[in-house]
């Protein structure tokens, strides 16, 4: 004989009820989104200044060490405008690939220098 008021029954029963509250207050809300970027540049912490320069020098070594494997010349040639007057690397020269991994490389090459790109702009 199953007892109506058994345990489970009740913990299924408040269960749902708790769920469908959720839920109805989920939908009465109104939250807004801000429906633009903010005109004004976001603060950064004095801490966080170092962490983006050295991930933005990560990427910058990724996208030279992937272009130049690649296609035989680096970021100088591809997007000039994110080396800021840095020297060329020195010794860089294109790796004999197969076609395929040539290929795999540059799209590797290409994404950092995306990466890199909006390193910078942040």
């Amino acid at each position: 004989m199953v007892h109506v008021f058994s345990a489970s029954n009740v913990f299924k029963f408040v269960f749902i009820i708790l769920a469908s509250i959720e839920q109805h207050a989920i939908v009465k809300s109104n939250p807004l989104c801000p429906s633009e970027y903010p005109k004004f540049g976001v603060p950064i912490y004095k801490g966080d200044i170092d962490m983006l320069q050295f991930a933005e020098n990560l990427e910058h070594l990724e996208a030279d060490f992937f272009l130049w494997s690649s296609l035989g010349y680096g970021l100088d040639k591809i997007a000039p405008e994110l080396v800021m007057g840095g020297p060329p690397p020195i010794g860089a020269q294109k790796a004999n690939l197969d076609f395929l991994t040539e290929k795999i490389i540059r799209e590797f090459a290409f994404q950092e220098v995306g990466h890199l790109s909006l390193l910078i702009i942040l």
